[in-house]
């Protein structure tokens, strides 16, 4: 499954797990890559485009599932068959055995030869038994082998993203203070709930550490829709201060970064 949101800047912002990545590029074709958010991003294609391709991906799945299932019973019906046919045989070549005899008896070296016999054919049987159960068995570890391949491509691309994140983090960290924006959004929100003239130019110095941020971005080609939701506030408006009460986190900050076009 794919997931998405839409960005301040107008363009939808999709992470594609790597088993998928041909299917999705070929879904919506002319979709560009952010190396820096590791994420494809378009703004031609709407929400439900995105839906309907998760939809189909569902129904794949669920048709693949189906038809192991519907294999996996078919191998059991033909295994159970093939012992039922052998152990028929068996019974068979045991009632022919007691008619030849009849009433004669066996003499010791005809009880030898039958017991021979029968040892023969259970062993026959029991390899059979076996080879059918390996098959059975080697289509569950086939299907067992491919979900566990999807899972571990699942977990690298996951670890990747955290580390690339990571790796972000500790560059964004290095010119911008996390603390620093906390702290200047903290004081954005006292004084822009007091909304007294007073309290106007402590708004305006918190406001500015925002904006000196988002500048360092800029120069290196990147924007944060969190800070520029933040410098898009008016002072005294605290109808709009919801997202001044959330403390800016690492994760927050890296998410909420784009490439400026």
């Amino acid at each position: 499954m794919i997931t998405y949101s839409k960005h301040i800047d107008g363009n939808f912002y999709i992470t594609v797990p790597f088993a998928i990545k041909d299917e999705f590029k070929r879904a919506f074709k002319g979709v560009k890559w952010s190396a820096v958010g590791k994420q494809w991003f378009t703004a031609d294609f709407s929400e439900s485009d995105f839906a309907k391709f998760n939809e189909k991906l569902a129904k794949k799945k669920e048709k693949l599932a189906k038809k192991a299932e519907k294999e996996a019973k078919i191998l059991k019906i033909e295994a159970d068959k093939r012992i039922e046919d052998m152990k028929n045989v068996v019974k068979v070549e045991e009632k022919k055995t007691v008619t030849e005899v009849g009433n004669d008896g066996l003499t010791d070296e005809e009880k030898a030869q039958c017991d021979k016999f029968f040892i023969s054919e259970n062993k026959k049987l029991d390899d059979e038994l076996a080879t059918l159960k390996g098959e059975t068995q080697s289509s569950k570890d086939e299907l067992n082998s491919v979900l566990k391949e999807k899972t571990k491509e699942n977990e690298l691309v996951s670890e990747e993203l955290n580390q690339l994140k990571n790796e972000l983090f500790d560059l964004i960290e290095s010119i911008i203070s996390v603390s620093a924006l906390n702290s200047a959004r903290k004081i954005m929100e006292i004084s822009g709930n007091i909304g007294i003239a007073c309290e106007r130019e402590k708004w305006d110095n918190g406001r500015e550490v925002i904006n000196e941020a988002s500048n360092i971005l800029a120069r290196i080609g990147l924007a944060s829709n969190l800070l520029n939701s933040i410098l898009d506030l008016k002072y005294g408006y605290n109808k709009e201060y919801a997202i001044l009460a959330k403390d800016i986190d690492k994760n927050t900050l890296i998410n909420s970064i784009y490439i400026k076009k």
